[in-house]
Order: structure tokens, then sequence, then C-alpha cells
């Protein structure tokens, strides 16, 4: 049946962006949104877009994931605040900022997205806000507070088992610190 195939769509999603082949990847994120949506399921269809956003962070096309984001921010517009979907966005969207050098943006939305993703127990989503609350953090001048933020990240990625976030943690890491200590 159709809830079925929306799990089984989701998992075939994250298969293939994890193997890099990004166009199936997007075509079965966008499939899924579209199947969670005649369902009735605005949270499963928001979380779905948060990780087509995540794909389209990846492969460069920030305006294009600026714009899934606060589309579907505007669909869950009445649900609850500290709706998981809505949490996951709002970290994607903290990503999308950054990657556009909207920082003071990034800062906000990373900040709201780890404050509930915290406190709703989302470690990877309050993960991935620090990794992207540190990096910014780092960009605006903030050095010794980005520093911090993306230890702490690395940390949890650690303790967590949480090896795709790590690795962006460190990179972004080694990317704050290259100036200093090459």
């Amino acid at each position: 049946d159709d809830r079925e195939r929306a799990t089984i769509l989701e998992d075939a999603a994250a298969a293939a962006q994890a193997a890099g082949r990004s166009e199936i990847a997007e075509r079965h994120w966008r499939h899924l949104i579209e199947l969670r949506t005649v369902l009735g399921d605005r949270a499963g269809a928001a979380r779905a877009t948060a990780r087509l956003a995540s794909l389209l962070l990846v492969i460069q096309r920030y305006d294009a994931a600026l714009e899934e984001v606060e589309a579907a921010l505007d669909d869950l517009g009445g649900e609850d605040p500290d709706d998981t979907a809505a949490v996951e966005l709002a970290g994607q969207l903290a990503r999308a900022h950054l990657l556009r050098g909207d920082l003071p943006k990034a800062v906000a939305y990373a900040d709201r997205a780890l404050g509930i993703a915290t406190r709703l127990g989302l470690i990877p989503v309050a993960t991935d806000a620090l990794i992207t609350r540190g990096t910014a953090r780092v960009l605006i001048g903030e050095q010794a507070a980005g520093i911090e933020d993306l230890n702490e990240a690395i940390s949890q990625c650690t303790a967590h088992d949480l090896p795709g976030l790590e690795l962006r943690a460190r990179n972004n890491m080694a990317w704050a610190l290259v100036a200093d200590d090459p």
C-alpha cells in the first residue's frame, strides 16, 4: 500500500544519496514528498523536504534548497513549533543561510533548531545544527565559540555513532583552523 511504498521510497532515496546518485535521490525525495502529501502526512512530507534540502545543499543548489525549506515551513504554518519535522526544517534552513553567506540568519535558525532538538532528544538534528552554528560563528569572527561548537559536535558524533555528521564537523573544523595551523 502507499504507506509501505513511502517507507521503501524513503530508504531508496537515502541509499541513492549515500551512493552519490544525486539525480536519483532527488527524484525519490520529490516522489516521497508527493506521496506523503497525498497520504495527508504533512509532517512526513516536511521531513522528506528537509532531507531533499540537505541533498540540494550538498550539490550546491543553495537557492533551490532555501525555497524548498521555506515553502515546507509555510505549509506547516499552524503546526506545533516543537514538531520534529519543523525542527529538522529549521536546521536545514540554517545550513542554507550559512552556505548562501547570510551568517546572522544561519546562527539564529541554528540556535532555534539546536534548542528545540536538544529538548526533544533529536540528537542528529541537534548535532547538525551545532555544526552549522559553529561554522557560522567562525565566519562571523567568533573563532573560539565556533571551534568550541565544532569540538562539541565532534564529541556528540563519536558518542552517538554519527559518522556522516562527524565527517562534516571535522571538515569544517579543518577549514576553520587551516589559516592558523596548516
